[in-house]
C-alpha cells in the first residue's frame, strides 16, 4: 500500500510530499534560517502545517511551537525569551507586530516546481538537537513554562509508542487533535516514522472528519473523549455516517478524562473499545491500552517505568491508591529559563501530581491529578 497525505482538497503520496517539503527547506533557508536557530511556529492544522514541520526538521531549528490562537504579547513574550528571530504563521494566527513573519504560503509558493538539492528527507540534525523542540505548557503557578525537548528522544518515545499500540504501514491515521500540541505531534511524526497514510482532518468539523473517514478509508482515529462523543451523536442522529468508519480497526482516546461509559458505548455501537493512554508534555508518551489489553491506560512502554507511591512514600499495593510517578530517558532536558537558557530536571523517578493505582497485571487508573500536574497527553478514569 503507497502511503499518502490526504487533506480536504489534496492529495499526495508521502514520497512526493517528502520531496516538496525539501523544497521548502531550501525556501526557509533562504528566509536566513540556519542548523539550530529557533523558530517560532504558530498555525493551524493543513498540509502546509506539515510540510513547513517537516523542512524545519530536515533544517535541523529548534522549532518553539505555539498554539495558533495564543495571545499575540504572550507570543512575544515567548519569542524574546527564546530568542527566536522569525514566526512561521498561518492567516488566523494573531500576531504581534514586532515579530518578523513569514506566512506558510510565502514558503510553499515559492517552492512549487523548485529543483532539487537533495533528494532525502531526513531529521537527523534535528534529532540531535537538546532544544529541537519547545512546547508550552501550564506549569504548577499556571504561568506557561517551556518544556525544551530533545529531536532524538522525542522521536525515540514516538518509536516506543508506535509499537506497543501497534501502527503499522498499512494504516491510515486520522487525529481529530492540534498538530501544535503533543498529542496531535505524535500522531503527524508517528505517520512518518510508520510509513503509513495521514489524514488532515478539520477537526472541529466533525461531520466532514467522519466523511473524510470513510472516503481515505481511515484505520486508525486519534481524538479528545468530548469529540468521540460528538461523533456517537453524529452518528446516532445521521446512521448513514456510520458506514464511513466501518474500516476503523482502533478508536484511540487521550488529552482528557475518558468516561468508562463512553467506551461501553463504542464497543455496543462499533465492536471496539476506546483505547485510553497516559502522558504529559514534559515526560513524552508513557502507557498506552491496547487492543489486546484494552484496561484503563494499559501498562507502560518498553523502557519506561511507573510506580504508585502512599502517603508514606512506600510503593501502593495492586489497587491502593497514591501518587503516580514516572521514570523515563524520553523526558524533557528541562524548562527555558528567562535568558533562554535550559534549566535541567533531574534524571530518574519524577512525580507527576496525579493519583491513581496500578492493578494486579501493571494496568494504570488514574483517579485525578494535583496542582502540581503538567498538561497531561491523557488521563482515565476507571468504569
Amino acid at each position: 500500500m503507497t502511503a499518502k497525505i490526504y487533506a480536504l482538497d489534496s492529495v499526495q503520496t508521502l514520497a512526493d510530499f517528502e520531496l516538496d517539503a525539501l523544497r521548502v527547506a531550501d525556501v526557509i533557508r533562504e528566509h536566513g534560517v540556519t542548523h539550530g536557530d529557533r523558530v517560532i511556529f504558530k498555525a493551524g492544522n493543513s498540509a502546509a502545517y506539515v510540510s513547513v514541520l517537516f523542512a524545519l526538521m530536515h533544517v535541523g531549528a529548534s522549532i518553539v511551537l505555539i498554539d495558533q490562537q495564543e495571545h499575540p504579547d504572550e507570543t512575544r513574550r515567548i519569542a524574546q525569551r527564546t530568542g527566536a528571530a522569525i514566526a512561521f504563521v498561518d492567516d488566523d494566527a494573531p500576531i504581534h507586530a514586532d515579530i518578523r513573519t513569514v506566512n506558510l504560503y510565502e514558503l510553499i509558493a515559492p517552492a512549487a516546481g523548485r529543483p532539487l538539492t537533495t533528494r532525502e528527507l531526513s531529521f537527523d540534525a534535528w534529532a540531535d538537537r537538546r532544544d529541537g523542540l519547545i512546547m508550552w505548557t501550564s506549569g504548577s503557578t499556571g504561568e506557561p513554562k517551556g518544556a525544551v525537548k530533545s529531536g532524538r528522544k522525542f522521536l525515540t518515545n514516538l518509536e516506543r509508542n508506535a509499537a506497543q499500540v501497534g501502527h503499522r504501514p498499512d494504516d491510515v491515521l486520522l487525529p481529530l487533535l492540534p498538530f501544535a500540541h503533543q498529542y496531535g505531534l505524535s500522531m503527524v511524526l508517528i505517520a512518518w516514522l510508520t510509513r503509513c497514510s495521514l489524514v488532515i482532518a478539520p477537526y472541529k468539523r466533525l461531520d466532514r472528519a467522519v466523511q473524510m473517514a470513510g472516503r481515505t478509508g481511515a484505520t486508525v482515529i486519534d481524538a479528545t473523549p468530548s469529540s468521540y462523543r460528538t461523533m456517537l451523536n453524529l452518528v446516532g442522529r445521521k446512521p448513514s455516517l456510520r458506514t464511513q468508519l466501518e474500516g476503523v480497526r482502533m478508536f484511540c482516546s487521550g488529552a482528557a478524562p475518558l468516561d468508562g461509559a463512553l467506551s461501553e458505548r463504542y464497543v455496543a455501537e462499533f465492536g471496539l473499545p476506546l483505547l485510553d493512554s497516559y502522558g504529559s508534555t514534559e515526560l513524552g508518551n508513557i502507557a498506552f491500552a491496547t487492543l489486546e489489553n484494552p484496561v484503563s491506560c494499559g501498562r507502560a512502554m518498553e523502557g519506561i517505568k511507573l510506580r504508585v507511591l502512599d502517603e508514606d512514600g512506600h510503593p501502593a499495593a495492586p489497587g491502593e491508591a497514591g501518587e503516580i510517578e514516572v521514570d523515563t530517558p524520553d523526558a524533557l532536558e528541562g524548562h527555558l529559563a528567562e535568558d533562554g537558557t535550559i534549566d535541567a530536571v533531574p534524571t530518574g523517578w519524577q512525580t507527576t501530581g496525579d493519583l491513581g493505582y496500578l492493578d494486579a497485571d501493571d494496568n494504570l487508573f488514574v483517579l485525578g491529578g494535583s496542582s502540581r500536574c503538567t498538561a497531561p497527553a491523557t488521563r482515565s478514569t476507571p468504569s
